[in-house]
């Protein structure tokens, strides 16, 4: 039962971040589709959690 404890866990951290998430930026980056900098703006949201 570990594994669906963890899963969980996971899950819940991994909804925390993108709610944490700044739209207008992921917006933003989206529309000048500068997308090295959207994917570094969401791992670095990641990694710091």
């Amino acid at each position: 039962m570990k594994h669906l404890a963890y899963s969980r866990a996971i899950f819940l951290k991994l909804l925390e971040i993108s709610r944490s998430l700044d739209d207008a930026m992921i917006e933003k980056l989206t529309a000048e589709r500068d997308y090295e900098e959207l994917n570094f703006y969401i791992l670095n949201a990641m990694l710091k959690g």
